[in-house]
């Protein structure tokens, strides 16, 4: 007796790529780490307010883990898509 369970596999399964992707071409994402990274210590509240200042990115806190200088404005990948070069409307 078989039955279609969702954790079960037989071994026969298709192997399918999401959303019907094969034969798309390679994406290679491009490295974007820092250059440098480095710890910087602050002895209180008010020096943390004139580290920022000094870089211009007001929003460091105490909760801030991480900046990027000069600021790193994010790409809206969202608006991205394949076009085929050999297809013409």
């Amino acid at each position: 007796m078989t039955t279609n369970n969702l954790f079960v596999l037989t071994g026969q399964e298709e192997e399918q790529t999401p959303h019907e992707w094969d034969g798309m071409p390679e994406y290679i994402q491009e490295e974007k780490e820092a250059y440098h990274v480095m710890k910087i210590r602050f002895r209180n509240d008010e020096d943390i307010a004139e580290f920022a200042k000094i870089v211009n990115q007001q929003h460091i806190n105490k909760k801030t883990k991480a900046i990027w200088f000069p600021i790193l404005e994010k790409e809206q990948t969202s608006l991205m898509q394949w076009i085929d070069g050999e297809e013409s409307e």
